[in-house]
């Protein structure tokens, strides 16, 4: 195969691999920011013992990463959405 050939192909391959991944990975899907349970208390201004019982009672969703519980922000808008 000549060299001419072999950069078309190369190109040509890397160029459809490319669309491709765009066409999959093109509108990333935005990432729900973590909160704290000190930052949830602030913001929603719960005492430290009513977010435990809303987690408790499976109200508020958590997601538990080592010892830390942490709260995402779509679980808080749902938690809105209910009451």
């Amino acid at each position: 195969m000549k060299p001419e050939k072999l950069v078309k192909l190369v190109r040509a391959t890397i160029r459809q691999e490319l669309s491709e991944y765009k066409l999959n990975f093109g509108n990333p899907v935005q990432e729900d920011k973590l909160y704290t349970r000190k930052e949830v208390m602030q913001e929603l201004k719960l005492s430290s013992t009513s977010v435990w019982k809303m987690c408790r009672s499976g109200e508020l969703k958590f997601t538990r990463i080592g010892r830390k519980l942490y709260f995402s922000k779509s679980a808080i808008d749902h938690l809105f959405s209910q009451n």
